[in-house]
């Protein structure tokens, strides 16, 4: 294959000449440490004047600001909305535009560059059913799901984009989440991280039965006489969990963590960095990386402690508002009487 060439550094940012023609490819960040382009979009055949270029590549930035798939979740992940997300996620939404945008089309073209009206349910079906050949329902599923949302948004402010092709398509059925986490895994896992902070996050998410987000936004005011407050997100009702033995110890150990650290003005945080921060998700997410990549068991995901926490209690109650959620978190099987 030829390689794309920039034969004239007047030409606009990410215009190349590749064979015979002038083509723009869009810069869409780094995976892995190597940069990720969306396809290339055809502008004008080689041989055009510089003005050529410039008005199809002015074209093609005028379709792409009022009618494209592209200008869309561009918009959406530049928003106050998008902002106001966690960082995993945001690295997640990114992914999903990369993905989305990237989808091939009959013709050379990718969805990225379609216009909005011409995308139907029949396109959000097609693409659920054949993600990746169809061998990835629930990766499939994360990114309709952020297309949705996208769309929504974007469908609330700006009066050219038509009704979301996502409503009413179902999502691709995929088995639900059994991974019960044993106390025995539970401590065996803890033993293998060189990290410090790992066994309080596991703690504090397993007694709590909470998630990450949560535990990482606990403070120390938060720790009151009847036990700790827990401000739940995604819709869930917020509560106190009462204190025992176990979860006061592990209080003082956070307590004691990075303990000569300053206190920011927002109030102090009940696991914190030397700075009196709270603990990035990305150095987080690094540092179970490596404790997992040492453990030779089957694998768990943090989210899989809150779920623990909730099987092993006895009134099962995380702040759901939903029956249906009992279903999700309830990983402990049963023990019944046998048949007589």
């Amino acid at each position: 294959m030829t390689k794309r060439r920039r034969v004239n550094a007047a030409l606009p940012k990410y215009v190349y000449l590749n064979r015979n023609w002038y083509v723009y490819r869009q810069y869409m960040g780094k995976v892995n440490g190597k940069s990720v382009f969306a396809p290339d979009v055809k502008l004008v055949k080689a041989g055009s004047s510089t003005a050529e270029i410039f008005k199809a590549y002015d074209d093609l930035s005028k379709q792409d600001d009022v009618s494209s798939l592209r200008w869309m979740l561009n918009e959406y992940n530049s928003s106050s909305k998008f902002l106001s997300l966690g960082w995993k996620s945001q690295k997640e939404y990114e992914m999903y535009l990369r993905d989305i945008v990237a989808t091939p089309m009959r013709g050379g073209k990718a969805w990225g560059d379609m216009p909005l009206k011409s995308i139907t349910k029949r396109h959000i079906r097609n693409y659920l059913d054949n993600y990746k050949g169809g061998k990835h329902p629930t990766a499939a599923n994360h990114r309709v799901q952020f297309l949705k949302a996208a769309w929504n948004w974007a469908e609330e402010r700006h009066d050219q984009v038509p009704a979301n092709p996502c409503l009413g398509v179902k999502l691709n059925k995929t088995p639900p989440r059994t991974r019960y986490v044993t106390q025995k895994e539970f401590y065996a896992f803890q033993s293998l991280t060189g990290s410090v902070y790992i066994p309080l996050f596991m703690e504090l998410a397993y007694l709590c039965r909470a998630r990450w987000s949560e535990v990482a936004s606990l403070k120390v005011s938060d720790c009151t006489e009847e036990g700790i407050r827990l401000m739940r997100k995604k819709g869930s009702i917020s509560e106190i969990t009462a204190w025992n033995p176990r979860l006061s110890a592990v209080v003082s150990r956070c307590k004691e963590f990075n303990k000569n650290a300053p206190v920011p003005i927002a109030g102090a945080y009940l696991l914190h960095d030397g700075k009196g921060l709270p603990i990035k998700q990305q150095a987080f997410l690094s540092a179970w990386r490596r404790t997992m990549n040492k453990w030779s068991g089957e694998h768990f995901t943090f989210h899989d402690l809150k779920a623990a926490g909730y099987s092993d209690q006895k009134k099962q109650e995380a702040g759901h508002r939903s029956p249906r959620m009992h279903d999700v978190y309830n990983r402990k099987l049963q023990i019944v009487e046998p048949a007589e």
